[in-house]
This record gives structure tokens, C-alpha cells and sequence, in this order.
């Protein structure tokens, strides 16, 4: 079978952790997502394998509970891991080797249900904060792959951040064009610490680009991106695109010398090469559509 997923997938997860899901007929008599309900518990996946799967071990909805992925091998996925709208939640993405991930190692989206909710719009109160660990692993990413993404809906309708997140020690390979390996979207205060980034793609690490209307970004605030290698990154932008929507970031180069493109406000680097990158244009545009498109869909 050639599959109904992208890339002829057939399998769209492995393992699937998530609530009720509550679907409704709307005034047409089609039957619409509303909302998910939550679910608690404590998860571990360990020394297993998954290959040629969509999203392999998506946990959506979780409330109060603990996340763990760790020492896993993945091969010709589109996620290797995702986590949606968790609230009270400590997860955790470690020790893993991921080849040839086509659209993402890691994305953790928050608050998405609250925020922006699918068919019927918004449900349900903002998540509680959430803590995310992701480190040690070996990603590959291909087609349109990042390495890792972070998406916080929550500072996007004017509220607090919902998640904290650590992204370390990762060893990262990317053979991609409009991508990159690490992406943050409506992010606070990531800590981005001692990655190695190699390869093409659009950036080693980036946030704050994604123009949500004519010259206003996405708010990406106090990240640390400190002792990243993006020595051997050939990026069509900039290793680490700081984009217009970034404030209050700090940049510190390890032993290799960084290139930095800073295009926000009060932001620090140090140790690094400022530089102008190269003119995203009209194709990076259309490529963050696309990327929207994707961080939207649900498993």
C-alpha cells in the first residue's frame, strides 16, 4: 500500500496516550473534533523500536502526570515524539537515536486546545505550567524535518507561559532546506545548552521569525542559547537566527566561534560573530505556512 499518510506511511502511531476525545455534529451534521478530556498517569517507553510510523508515542492531554522516552531507537518516522497540551506535567526525551525523522524528533505544543482549539475553536482553561527535558539524543532529521520544536500557545492570548523547557547535549544532523534543528514559536525563557548542530538547512537554531501579519512576529522571550556547536551548519539564513520577534535573549558561544543574525530587541550575545543573514524572502513564508499547517495537526 502506498498509505495515507505523507511519505506512504500506513501505521499513524504506535503507541497513543490521550483521553476521551469528545466529537460533535455541527449544524451541517458533520461529525467535528471538540475537545479532548484529561488523563492521568505516569508513562515510560524504554528499549523499544518503531519503524516506518507516523507519530510513534504521542501523549495528548495529560494532567499531573510524568512522561518518560528514553534509550528508544526510531527510523523512517515523521515524529519520533510529541507531547500536546499537558498541564502539571514533567516529560521527558532522553537517550534516544532518531533517523530519518521527516517532519520532527521532538515537538512539544502547549495550550493549543485552550488557545486555539481545532474544529470547534477554543475549550477548556489554559493548562498549568509544565516542565520539558530534552537531551542526550541523536537526531537525523530529513524532508521537512527540525530537530526539535517548542511551541507555547499561551503567551499568544496574552497569558503566562505554560512550559519550561531545556533542550541539551543533543547530537542533531540535519539534510534539510527551509528547516532547522532547533524552533521556538510563542517560546519563554528556553534554555538551549551544549547541542551539536550539523549539516543544511535553514538555521541551527531560530525563533521569533514567523510574521503573523505584516510586520508582527511571534514574542520570543529570555531564551539561553549557551555552548552550542553550529560550527559545521550550513545554514541558508544564519547557524542562530534570532528573528524579529525575539527580546531579552542571550547568546554565548563555546569554543568555536557562532554566527549570529540578531534581528530583535535587547538581546546579548557574547562571544559570537554578528553578521547579516541572507534575506529569508518569499520561500520562508511559504514554508512556515506549511509549518503552521503541520504544528496544527493533531495525532
Amino acid at each position: 500500500m502506498d498509505g495515507f499518510l505523507p511519505f506512504g506511511f500506513n501505521v499513524l502511531n504506535a503507541f497513543l496516550v490521550t483521553g476521551e476525545n469528545i466529537w460533535e455534529l455541527d449544524s451541517g451534521g458533520n461529525l467535528l473534533f471538540n475537545y479532548t478530556k484529561p488523563i492521568t498517569g505516569t508513562h515510560t517507553i524504554t528499549h523499544s523500536s518503531f519503524k516506518k510510523v507516523g507519530s510513534c508515542c504521542p501523549y495528548v492531554g495529560l494532567e499531573s502526570s510524568m512522561v518518560k522516552v528514553k534509550d528508544n531507537k526510531f527510523d523512517n518516522v515523521l515524529f519520533a515524539f510529541e507531547i500536546i497540551d499537558f498541564s502539571n506535567t514533567f516529560a521527558e526525551f532522553s537517550h534516544n537515536d532518531a533517523k530519518n525523522v521527516h517532519w520532527c524528533g521532538a515537538r512539544a505544543v502547549q495550550a493549543e486546545q485552550s488557545a486555539l482549539g481545532l474544529d470547534f475553536g477554543p475549550q477548556g482553561p489554559l493548562p498549568e505550567p509544565s516542565t520539558l527535558l530534552v537531551s542526550h539524543n541523536n537526531i537525523h532529521g530529513i524532508e521537512l524535518a527540525d530537530g526539535v520544536v517548542i511551541i507555547d500557545y499561551a503567551p499568544m492570548v496574552g497569558a503566562g507561559k505554560r512550559l519550561d523547557a531545556m533542550i541539551s547535549c543533543n547530537n542533531i544532523v540535519l539534510d534539510v532546506e527551509d528547516f532547522g534543528g532547533v524552533f521556538g514559536f510563542f517560546a519563554q525563557d528556553v534554555k538551549v545548552l551544549n547541542n551539536r548542530i550539523t549539516g543544511t538547512g535553514r538555521a541551527g537554531i531560530y525563533m521569533g521569525i514567523v510574521e503573523l501579519e505584516s510586520n508582527v512576529y511571534d514574542s520570543c522571550a529570555g531564551w539561553k542559547v549557551i555552548g552550542n556547536n553550529v560550527e559545521k551548519f550550513d545554514a541558508l539564513v544564519a547557524p542562530i537566527w534570532l528573528g524579529p520577534g525575539t527580546s531579552g535573549c542571550t547568546v554565548v558561544g563555546g569554543n568555536n566561534k557562532l554566527n549570529v543574525w540578531d534581528e530583535g530587541t535587547d538581546n546579548i550575545v557574547v562571544g559570537v560573530n554578528n553578521m547579516q543573514g541572507n534575506p529569508p524572502g518569499q520561500d520562508i513564508k511559504e514554508a512556515m505556512e506549511q509549518k503552521k499547517g503541520i504544528t496544527r495537526s493533531r495525532p
